[in-house]
């Protein structure tokens, strides 16, 4: 616990930048596989199922695999 104390704000602001990216770009690579099949679907829906999944997933103890039927 004594680390996270420690933990520079500059640090810790970055980490949350790369997060969101890397989350934006899953969203990404689904709208590319989405429109490649013909489904024409908002990104912010797109972002908004992701984070839907991605949340359930971890509210319920199935080893992340609860978010797919959502």
């Amino acid at each position: 616990m004594e680390q996270v104390g420690r933990l520079e704000l500059r640090f810790f602001v970055a980490f949350l930048i790369l997060a969101l990216f890397n989350r934006l770009l899953l969203v990404y690579r689904w709208d590319v596989i989405l429109s490649a099949l013909g489904y024409h679907v908002r990104y912010v829906k797109l972002l908004w199922y992701y984070l839907t999944s991605f949340s359930f997933g971890y509210l319920i103890p199935s080893a992340q695999m609860g978010g797919e039927p959502v």
